[in-house]
């Protein structure tokens, strides 16, 4: 189990230090909090996307290395997978599959607690 001890003051200014860039964890801190949320350090490892320059750089590199292809379907930008890439096509299309399945879990849950949420308040109208 991970323990920090440390002020509110200083998680603060730490928690800043490391947003800006100014300041990067240990790799023991790194190492305690990837075994603490049970991921692998890639999890903790976030590109430069905090700007739309660094958002697109990253997106022209997931397009050379993983063959995202930007393209317009019924006049609607969209984000495709090239299916030349072979494996990195099925690959990625795997993964892409699951993130969506788990996308459309999640919407039916925000769905089905709103439904709760409306019958609580016309139940309690009454």
């Amino acid at each position: 189990m991970l323990f920090l001890f440390l002020h509110t003051a200083d998680i603060d200014v730490r928690m800043a230090q490391y947003e800006s860039g100014t300041r990067t964890p240990k790799e023991k801190l790194i190492a305690d909090l990837v075994n603490a949320l049970e991921v692998t350090p890639k999890a903790l490892d976030v590109p430069e996307i905090d700007n739309y320059v660094g958002l697109m750089h990253t997106l022209f590199a997931l397009g050379d290395l993983y063959g995202l292809k930007i393209n317009s379907i019924d006049g609607e930008l969209c984000l495709t997978l090239d299916k030349t890439k072979g494996i990195t096509y099925l690959s990625m299309l795997d993964m892409f599959s699951a993130w969506q399945r788990e996308s459309e879990k999640l919407k039916k849950r925000r769905n089905h607690q709103r439904r709760i949420r409306c019958l609580a308040l016309r139940l309690s109208a009454h």
